[in-house]
């Protein structure tokens, strides 16, 4: 019961988490990208930061 329940509802938060990322202005991606920050490190701070994830 609690497997179906979890794959079913993977699909709705994966498209919930891609909304809001799609939100975030590309000018904080390239602003990152210009202060030399990593792309794991501009996914860990700035796009959940401006997404509203992390406070």
């Amino acid at each position: 019961m609690t497997v179906p329940l979890a794959a079913n509802a993977v699909t709705y938060v994966s498209r919930f988490v891609e909304q809001n990322l799609l939100q975030v202005s590309p000018g904080v991606i390239e602003a990152a990208k210009a202060m030399g920050v990593s792309k794991r490190r501009t996914i860990g701070s700035v796009l959940l930061m401006e997404a509203g994830w992390c406070s």
